[in-house]
């Protein structure tokens, strides 16, 4: 989790937008996209949670890993 402490604004920015749109990345590099998505295993969502409950969770979990 150390990679995402630098912006976890952007991670989670990037988090957003993986979740929510099928070529997140459209024209722009892909890398911060698959780094983003890697959160997704790491803090896996679940299956009942909504996309805002879940970003909250893994900013918590950001805010408590970073500090």
């Amino acid at each position: 989790m150390p990679r995402y402490c630098e912006n976890p604004g952007q991670a989670l920015s990037y988090l957003q937008k993986v979740i929510n749109n099928e070529q997140p990345a459209g024209n722009e590099p892909r890398k911060p996209y698959l780094i983003a998505a890697k959160i997704l295993y790491i803090i896996p969502q679940q299956s009942n949670e909504e996309t805002e409950a879940y970003l909250n969770r893994v900013h918590n979990q950001l805010i408590q890993t970073c500090n």
